[in-house]
């Protein structure tokens, strides 16, 4: 623990005086860090709420005098989807079984991390040299957990975890042990494998992207493809159905001709279609049908799909009288004890359903696609199936201390460096 105030206070110096340099190093680096890496153990304060309130901090004292000129010559593209997001957690925390008082440092995190974060990001890089910085790491970031993932997979250790666990992230991740046609399900820096073959997909996705649109933001020019190479490796080394379908969801769209993201319409059906072709398509044939074979699912390590509908059994059963607006944030985490079939509820909406109800739920759709909705004014084909592949991959597992706003910069990163190409003011550039 000791070792994690090293860390936040070592960003604290360094961000007083290049704050934007830091955020850059920060937004990328975030992935490595989880709710297992806390200061405080109860209430759990982890080391990336603590630094996006200290950047939050810095960004309300230091830009004081330039948010207005921001704001006004370059306003925020999801505001309005933010805003909707906060109000719909407020109101479940006043409307669910729940007092607030018992659950009001949950929802502080979740505005801070999930909304907030985005919005400084948005802010804080405002200039080109930010944007390449964040990049540069973001690439730097991959290459170091994907070579920690082959030794990982090699060796069957991983001192690092072991550490985090050691000091005070029992029962805030896993140490991952399984074995899956021959491979362990390598987690590298993360609390769980899922979590490190979806950043992977993402951030591999990411890479593609602008390699394809505008290779100058691109550091190492000659080693670009192995970067993409590297994070397609991470997904398989996580050994996980629902990384390798979020990788496809990702991949395929951006080489589709561009006749076909004209329309909302057009853009919903081509990924549902590619998501249907991707069940068909994926290549470990014997892991697909590991999500509908209970018997081959528990010989892999995996879950099946029947084993999810029990599990959404649990969640509807236990819903009731309170569906409208929910029991209230965290509390599935008790539900999980008295009910231990639920697994870990292996999917978003498990817990959106428990936790805020049906309204709650609404809100989490209107905020995830609200970026499809704002893209029709940049046109970025990037963030139009990031977030419908995010939805994808939430539904499919869990994403524990990955959440959207990481896939929510990088749409936003996109939507900069679009702006920046096309735009002549520099104003309107960053």
């Amino acid at each position: 623990m000791i070792l994690y105030w090293l860390v936040f206070v070592l960003f604290a110096i360094y961000s007083s005086k290049k704050t934007e340099k830091a955020f850059a190093v920060f937004a990328a680096w975030q992935i490595i860090i989880h709710s297992g890496t806390c200061l405080v153990q109860s209430p759990t304060l982890s080391l990336k709420t603590a630094l996006s309130l200290w950047f939050l901090f810095l960004y309300c004292i230091k830009f004081r005098d330039q948010r207005l000129s921001e704001i006004r010559y370059h306003k925020y593209p999801y505001i309005l989807y933010g805003n909707l997001y906060i109000l719909s957690l407020v109101l479940v925390c006043v409307f669910s079984t729940n007092s607030i008082n018992n659950y009001i440092f949950s929802l502080v995190q979740e505005i801070l991390n999930n909304v907030l974060l985005a919005y400084l990001f948005w802010r804080y890089m405002h200039k080109k040299e930010y944007m390449l910085l964040f990049i540069k790491h973001l690439c730097v970031a991959l290459i170091v957990v994907t070579t920690y993932a082959v030794f990982e997979s090699a060796s069957h250790l991983n001192p690092i975890i072991d550490f985090e666990m050691a000091f005070g992230g029992e029962g805030k991740m896993w140490k991952s042990t399984e074995i899956r046609y021959g491979l362990l399900r390598c987690q590298s820096f993360m609390p769980i494998h899922l979590v490190f073959g979806g950043y992977c997909a993402f951030i591999s996705s990411f890479i593609l992207y602008i390699k394809q649109y505008h290779p100058t933001y691109l550091p190492f020019i000659n080693k670009q493809k192995v970067i993409i190479f590297m994070g397609v490796l991470g997904v398989v080394l996580a050994n996980s159905k629902s990384s390798t379908i979020c990788l496809i969801a990702l991949m395929l769209p951006l080489f589709l001709k561009k006749k076909y993201f004209n329309s909302i319409s057009k853009i919903i059906i081509v990924v549902l279609l590619l998501f249907v072709i991707s069940l068909i398509a994926v290549p470990f044939v014997h892991s697909m049908n590991a999500a509908f074979d209970q018997a081959e699912a528990s010989e892999s390590g995996g879950s099946s799909f029947f084993m999810r509908i029990s599990q959404l059994d649990i969640i509807l059963e236990n819903m009731a009288p309170y569906d409208m607006w929910g029991h209230g944030l965290k509390t599935i985490e008790e539900l999980a004890i008295s009910r231990p079939d639920l697994l870990g509820a292996e999917s978003v909406w498990f817990v959106l359903l428990y936790e805020r109800g049906i309204w709650g739920s609404v809100g989490y759709i209107i905020f995830v696609l609200g970026m499809v909705i704002v893209n029709r004014y940049y046109h970025v084909r990037y963030a139009y199936v990031a977030p419908v592949a995010w939805l994808v991959f939430s539904t499919l597992t869990s994403t524990p201390s990955m959440d959207y706003s990481f896939v929510l910069i990088l749409c936003l990163a996109t939507m900069k460096i679009n702006i920046s190409g096309n735009s002549k003011d520099v104003r309107f550039a960053y």
